[in-house]
């Protein structure tokens, strides 16, 4: 391909445009960084994958990034697409599977939908334009690679034609391998488009199909159905007056040229803005605003390291990016031009194994699994298959007890990181660190520790670490069972040791008897009986037992089956969205349903379309495994969900459908939270879109909401438990004794002025009382020792122990203050005390963002591997105690309005601290 020289004005007339689009961005800053994990792999010759696990003080980021030496002769940037053609969109990880030799591959280019799918900008791979770029009146950016193997951002035009050699009349092709929704410009469909052409497929009158072999005219059709592409020529699709004409045996040229920036380009694909403009953030384009999952491509400085990004979003723990701050993001990766791809539902990395199986998705896709996307930017490897080098080492389990086996997984390697099959019968391993023996590849410890295992067959070896626990002292599993006549349930088994440290355990090494006629054990699998019916099922390791209550059957319970309206309101979020309910006789059972009808298309970001209930209804009593209701929605997309408050006045919401694609009545369910207090109030039902691009409007019947509540379950005998040697009986005498707990909001309410005095009275038998989540002036009358509020953020040091009070919300720690989290964590690493207490008023479990519950206990746990007496308080909906991966986990519950029986466990953690001695603890409720 030959360069294009442009003449010298119009040359300084781009340049002038090129400036003006370039705009410095100095404004983006990515929030400051708490915890990192970072993981490299080596996947060819010249290409690397890195998972980048970030917590920030704006929350998490999952980010990957692949790297390809663009000097390296065996790597090379391709774009890809589906085996069907462009006009058929797939998932990133099937264009993998179906494009040999690619190795890696993210999403690409923006796409339209309609009239079909094709990308907006440009692909060349292999020096072969597949796509067009637009005119430069219309320029989108593009990335590109020279033929100097240099990688750039810029912009990309083209001189596409075809002549008529009979008539010496030439027609300007404006694109390759897409189409518009008017047909008024000339489209070049080849192979690559798919295997037909869309003839009149589209509904648009007067289209002219011309099929064109080698450089003769075989067929000119109008308004006829698709033509096979023939593989060594095209088809020219337009309004039949553009080609008038043309006819069947005329002679024709084409001429289909790229015009770079610079060189020859064998490698481009299109994007929405150019990001990263020699080290600087800018934008061009298409500004994506908004916090969203994204995609990028890049280069570094010199040119010679291709860099691919993606950032989640859209999730519970991953948000994403703006556009600006990933601009960031990817220039602290090493980029120094890069250019932004789609991203939100498309973000996909996929990565090939190189054994022959399929592709693997290595991102978390917002919409839960890959969307079907119109092309991907693949590396291609050629490097040799050699023989075997090295040796990776691992397994399934996090961990094993001492005394249990576990088998190791062995995978070899060539030198250009090819998988190399291994005969397990042919590894031999060497343990260090513990004692134990091996057998092939299965490692049975026998003393607690952290063990080097090395793998070796013949010259090549791996190593890598597993911790390994304790001996078993209790069973953990699920806490029961819950299933229809002939349901089907897999029960995983972890053992636990005295320290809390757990480790799944092979179904093999257990025990497992069923108790009552309540079904049979097929595997690991339970497999419900044909009737009603409660029993458990025993599960034991040795003399350690632990028992799993079953119920076969539930009942239906009404909510409302919305035949009245009366009380129900509707809102939206956020503000300018529109949302209504009205009566509707379109029913799915009885006489009404409700028709919610929604319009966001004057706003902006995610959005939610709320019916809510009236005060007066909508409570469960008892413990009930879901909600289920009828629904029939128009096709607009988004999902249903509902909220639902629990006894201590959290907010939990659960999903029906994350999107619902079906116009047609159809019920849908939704599991309630395990472990919630109760009762519980479903509060409203809601449609859910939190695609930020997505603009709505539309309609939602809905119909008869029930709850599903078990039959009742039979008294069935004790598990085996695990007991902390630190929970002990309080000695107020000598020593400071704290005691940590929740206000007993509603305490008077049910057990009358007695039941406030009781608790006072616990309290004060204390050196001091910390309240996790602040108290009022009206309680705090009564406490004559010194009190804490737990609900501010601050580190004290009593009787030689550390005592950090942390704010919290149903959120998390961030949402009780951002700047809590790089103090925190300073605080945990640098503590030189012997003990360490952390107070706050929520548990990490029942964070709405769940990996900032993860990474609060990983914290401790690895500060109580260093032998320091680790202490995690909180507040929750029970009160109990007991250690959990080296801490010691204590709960304690507020006092519960609704009933007696709930005021009685409001609860108090008591920590006896003395200098120089191991602290000890206990805990209390009222009713003791």
């Amino acid at each position: 391909m030959k360069n294009k020289l442009l003449q010298s004005k119009s040359l300084l007339v781009i340049v002038l445009v090129l400036t003006l689009l370039f705009p410095t961005i100095s404004e983006a800053a990515l929030p400051t960084t708490v915890f990192q994990r970072n993981e490299v792999e080596q996947i060819s010759s010249g290409t690397t994958v890195e998972h980048i696990q970030r917590f920030t003080t704006s929350g998490w980021l999952n980010i990957h990034v692949v790297r390809t030496d663009l000097n390296n002769p065996t790597q090379k940037p391709v774009t890809i697409f589906g085996n069907e053609g462009m006009s058929v969109r797939k998932t990133v990880n099937s264009m993998v599977d179906s494009n040999q030799g690619v190795i890696a591959a993210v999403n690409g280019d923006y796409f339209n939908y309609k009239p079909m799918p094709s990308t907006l900008g440009v692909m060349v791979s292999d020096g072969n334009m597949i796509s067009s770029p637009p005119h430069m009146e219309y320029a989108l950016p593009a990335f590109y690679v020279d033929v100097n193997n240099k990688g750039h951002v810029g912009y990309l035009d083209r001189t596409i034609t075809v002549t008529n050699n009979r008539t010496g009349a030439s027609y300007p092709i404006n694109m390759v391998n897409k189409i518009s929704a008017d047909y008024t410009t000339i489209a070049l469909l080849d192979s690559s488009w798919g295997a037909n052409s869309p003839g009149n497929k589209t509904g648009v009158a007067g289209i002219r199909e011309v099929v064109i072999v080698g450089d003769k005219v075989t067929e000119v059709r109008d308004n006829a159905a698709g033509v096979a592409i023939p593989k060594d020529g095209y088809v020219l699709a337009v309004k039949a007056e553009k080609l008038a004409d043309i006819q069947v045996g005329d002679s024709i040229t084409l001429k289909k040229d790229i015009i770079p920036t610079t060189g020859e380009v064998p490698f481009a694909i299109g994007g929405g803005s150019i990001i990263l403009k020699n080290g600087e953030i800018t934008r061009t384009n298409v500004h994506s605003q908004g916090v969203h999952p994204r995609t990028g491509i890049g280069v570094n400085q010199e040119g010679s390291s291709l860099i691919m990004v993606t950032v989640d979003g859209r999730g519970k723990s991953y948000k994403g990016l703006e556009q600006d701050d990933f601009a960031a993001l990817m220039k602290e990766l090493g980029a120094w031009n890069a250019l932004n791809l789609d991203g939100g539902g498309s973000t996909t990395l996929a990565v090939s194994p190189r054994d022959g199986n399929p592709s693997k998705v290595l991102n978390s896709p917002s919409e839960g699994s890959p969307r079907p996307v119109v092309n991907s930017v693949g590396i291609r490897s050629t490097d040799a298959v050699g023989e075997l080098s090295y040796l990776k080492v691992s397994s399934n389990a996090k961990g094993v007890h001492a005394g249990n086996s576990i088998s190791m997984k062995v995978t070899g390697y060539d030198v250009n990181h090819h998988v190399i099959p291994v005969d397990s019968n042919s590894v031999n391993l060497e343990i260090a660190g513990v004692e134990g023996t091996s057998a092939g590849i299965v490692f049975t410890p026998s003393t607690s520790g952290q063990a080097t295992i090395t793998a070796r067959v013949g010259n090549a070896s791996g190593t890598m670490t597993l911790p390994v626990y304790g001996p078993i002292s209790a069973l953990q599993t699920i806490g029961g069972i819950t299933l229809e006549p002939g349901g089907r349930k897999t029960i995983t088994v972890s053992g636990v040791d005295a320290r809390g440290y757990s480790a799944t355990l092979p179904v093999g090494t257990l025990a497992i008897t069923v108790n009552g006629a309540i079904g049979r054990m097929e595997g690991s699998d339970f497999i419900a009986g044909g009737e009603a019916a409660t029993g458990y099922i025993s599960v034991s390791h040795g003399a350690i037992v632990k028992n799993i209550p079953v119920t076969v059957g539930t009942q239906k319970n009404n909510i409302t089956g919305f035949e009245s309206l009366e009380g129900f309101e509707a809102s939206a979020w956020p503000q300018g969205g529109q949302a209504s309910i009205k009566s509707s006789t379109e029913k799915h059972s009885g006489e009404n349903s409700v028709l919610l009808s929604y319009d966001f298309t004057a706003t902006e970001g995610p959005k939610a379309a709320y019916v809510k209930l009236p005060a007066s209804m909508g409570t469960i009593e008892q413990v009930s495994k879901e909600l289920i209701v009828a629904v029939k929605a128009d096709g607009q997309g988004g999902g249903l969900k509902a909220n639902i408050v629990d006894a201590n006045g959290v907010e939990h919401s659960v999903v029906f459908a994350p999107n619902i694609k079906q116009t047609r009545w159809q019920t849908l369910e939704a599991q309630i939270p395990a472990g919630i207090p109760y009762p519980i109030r479903v509060t409203s039902l809601y449609l859910s879109q939190p695609d930020a691009t997505k603009t709505i409007k539309g309609t939602m019947l809905l119909d008869t909401l029930v709850y599903l509540k078990s039959v009742e379950q039979a008294n069935i005998p004790e598990s085996s438990i695990q007991i902390d040697p630190l929970r002990q009986p309080t000695d107020y005498n000598g020593g400071t004794s704290i005691a940590f707990t929740l206000e007993p909001w509603g305490l008077v309410k049910v057990k009358g002025d007695q039941g406030v005095i009781n608790s006072w009275g616990i309290l004060n038998a204390n050196s001091q009382v910390v309240m996790l989540r602040g108290f009022s002036d009206a309680y705090n009358k009564g406490i004559t020792k010194p009190v804490v509020a737990g609900n501010v953020y601050g580190l004290k040091q009593i009787a030689g122990a550390d005592i950090l009070t942390v704010k919290t919300t149903p959120e998390g720690i961030l949402g009780g203050g951002k700047d809590q989290w790089p103090s925190l964590k300073q605080s945990i690493e640098n503590s030189q005390a012997g003990t360490l207490v952390i107070a706050m008023g929520h548990s990490p479990e029942s964070f709405s963002d769940p990996m900032e519950g993860q990474l609060v206990i990983e914290l401790l746990s690895k500060k109580a591997a260093t032998g320091t007496n680790v202490f995690l308080i909180t507040g929750g909906s029970q009160t109990m105690g007991n250690m959990v991966e080296g801490i010691h986990r204590i709960s304690v519950a507020g006092a519960d309005s609704s009933t007696a029986d709930r005021a009685a466990g409001w609860g108090v953690a008591e920590i006896l601290l003395r200098e120089g001695q191991t602290p000890t603890y206990d805990i209390k409720t009222l009713s003791q």
